[in-house]
């Protein structure tokens, strides 16, 4: 101590793996290297980034996390699958566990498979008829 007492004392961050320069674009990750493809990608992803700051000399937790998504999956597939699901969950009544139900679910479409025909037969005669008048 008698030695250090009439310097100042210089502290650090500890996090920063040995690495004293103030670019973060000169450390090596991932991100670093495919940073000029992402760049020419990046119209068509959307690019989601999260990030933990490091605080103070004993930070407790740090993190970084890039997440790429495509564009045109979202519009072309996200988007219709959660329109089509949407309009979906409006039959899950008939998923009701019921046995009896399914049964009568089962009368019900051959009674339609049955009459639907006959309905249009009729309906096309109702049209030719009222078409003569």
């Amino acid at each position: 101590k008698l030695v250090t007492a009439k310097r100042s004392q210089a502290s650090d961050v500890t996090w920063g793996c040995g690495y004293t320069g103030s670019a973060e674009k000169t450390q090596y990750t991932a991100s670093s290297f495919v940073r000029t493809y992402r760049k020419l990608a990046e119209p068509v992803l959307m690019i989601k980034r999260k990030k933990n700051e490091a605080a103070g000399l004993y930070p407790d937790r740090i993190s970084q996390a890039t997440h790429p998504y495509d564009k045109i999956e979202y519009w072309l597939i996200d988007k219709p699958l959660l329109f089509i699901r949407s309009f979906l969950k409006r039959f899950t009544f008939l998923q009701n566990g019921h046995i009896q139900a399914y049964i009568l679910y089962g009368f019900v479409f051959v009674g339609l498979t049955i009459l639907l025909p006959v309905i249009v037969e009729k309906i096309i005669e109702l049209v030719n008829f009222l078409n003569q008048l």
